[in-house]
């Protein structure tokens, strides 16, 4: 009798070990709650397309504010950094459209947008001749479909008619 209750003890100590075990493996995970996902690439476009949302209501604070949460969830999102030049700009926070033009070019040196903010930016402080140089790095088919042949005519264009 004393083996059959020997087996008996032995068995349920191993079962109550196995569960034990069980328990160990998950219950750190149940305490600490529900567990939330990993940030994907995909909350960063969300961010960024809720951005461009907010700019087509001309809430330009708040898509900036959208760009930068999309910039922070992947911060080599150059839609995001280029879409952040052109909500400052339009604050407007000139000083901060710069920074973030010239951050996405870096990016995206082949992008139009943010050559085309720092020609606006030079434009707007009355730099003329600066205005000239960013809108040579645009992409020429911009400015193809106001008469010019290129983005460095259509500027120079512009120019002439501020000093007349």
């Amino acid at each position: 009798m004393a083996k059959t209750e020997m087996k008996r003890l032995l068995g349920t100590h191993s079962l109550v070990a196995v569960l034990v075990g069980i328990a160990l493996t998950f219950l750190p995970h149940s305490l600490a709650g529900p567990q939330k996902p990993a940030v994907s690439r995909e909350d960063a476009y969300r961010a960024n397309n809720l951005g461009v949302a907010l700019l087509e209501q001309f809430k330009y604070k708040d898509g900036a504010d959208s760009f930068r949460k999309a910039l922070q969830l992947d911060p080599k999102l150059a839609l995001a950094r280029i879409n952040l030049s052109i909500a400052l700009f339009n604050v407007p926070d000139l000083p901060g459209a710069q920074r973030e033009a010239q951050a996405a070019i870096a990016l995206a040196p082949n992008a139009p947008q943010p050559h085309y903010i720092l020609g606006l930016i030079a434009k707007s402080q009355a730099r003329i001749d600066d205005a000239i140089a960013p809108f040579g790095g645009a992409q020429d088919e911009v400015f193809v479909g106001h008469g010019a042949a290129n983005s460095a005519e259509f500027y120079n264009g512009f120019r002439n008619v501020q000093q007349d």
